[in-house]
């Protein structure tokens, strides 16, 4: 798990759990024994950090994963897509008899809503001492989620003490008490408005940006699905950014986590907060018009057409 060390710094290195996701298309989430007809399915790389991961190297970030793997064919497809990508995967590492995570997905037809079951693989988190110091010590972000908690905290603190910035990706019903360390190292804070509330208690978007601001983040972004997203930072610029308007919504798998990516993207790319918001706004709409949390994640070409040609709502 160790590259040359005169190789070029990483833009993002991410510490996660990538999984295998079966998604299906279906006219209603099961809510008794039967049986349905999917509409469409698809078998795909998925996980939150993965997909940001994948998103950022799409846009032209040099991007490396740091997870475990089983040596099953779900292991093997993971890493496949990420050689697609061009996701550095030196620091994924494959555990012999060990099995990778799945998740199933049911996709409600009529709004791209999704109801997720998971199984977890038996690979092990990630141990603190094969964490690759090095990479973490010159990337310009190490961006998580709280998967490998132990190898996660130690990251932040390595990245701490070497001018690495840490992002936080706070999906929608993960918070939990556990990661208030990690939350406090946080430079970007970027999370569901219903994680900032179960957090830090339920009040309006710009409330909680503040109090994340307060907290010690540099940038606080609290997404809002179709409402838009509200950005803060610590200097005291405030920007809204309203969702773009698509039609139809197919899936809204890997929404959140293509904004994470292409946000990060921003980031690293030395652009405003306002066009860095835009950019992570129309990644996500596009998104959301094919099934999969990768089913459509565009290059900056395309989201620059998207952003001039698409309305936004509201």
């Amino acid at each position: 798990m160790k590259r040359e060390m005169n190789s070029d710094p990483y833009d993002i290195i991410g510490i996660g759990v990538s999984t295998l996701d079966l998604l299906m298309i279906a006219d209603e989430f099961p809510g008794a024994e039967g049986v349905q007809k999917a509409h469409n399915s698809l078998l795909q790389g998925g996980g939150p950090v993965a997909t940001a991961l994948v998103t950022a190297a799409r846009l032209g970030a040099r991007t490396a994963m740091i997870d475990y793997l089983g040596d099953d064919w779900r292991g093997r497809q993971i890493l496949s897509e990420f050689k697609e990508y061009k996701v550095d995967i030196d620091y994924i590492k494959v555990l012999p008899g060990k099995t990778s995570t799945v998740s199933s997905i049911v996709v409600r037809k009529r709004d791209g809503r999704r109801a997720i079951i998971f199984s977890p693989g038996t690979a092990c988190d990630v141990p603190i001492d094969e964490l690759p110091r090095d990479a973490i010590e010159t990337c310009k972000i190490i961006h998580m989620n709280g998967r490998h908690l132990g190898a996660s905290l130690a990251a932040t603190k390595i990245a701490k003490n070497n001018g690495c910035k840490i992002s936080f990706d706070g999906g929608a019903g993960r918070y939990r008490p556990a990661l208030d360390e990690i939350l406090s190292f946080s430079n970007y804070m970027i999370a569901s408005e219903e994680f900032c509330a179960e957090w830090l208690g339920k009040a309006e978007p710009e409330i909680l940006a503040e109090k994340i601001v307060d907290r010690g983040a540099e940038l606080a972004v609290v997404t809002m699905g179709d409402k838009g997203s509200l950005a803060k930072s610590s200097d005291g610029e405030l920007k809204y950014q309203k969702a773009y308007h698509v039609e139809p919504i197919v899936d809204t798998t890997g929404c959140g986590d293509v904004y994470h990516g292409a946000f990060l993207y921003g980031l690293v790319s030395g652009f405003g907060l306002e066009e860095t918001m835009e950019i992570a706004s129309a990644a996500a709409a596009l998104k959301a018009t094919k099934l999969g949390g990768r089913g459509l994640i565009a290059d900056l070409a395309r989201l620059r057409e998207f952003m001039a040609a698409t309305p936004l709502r509201g």
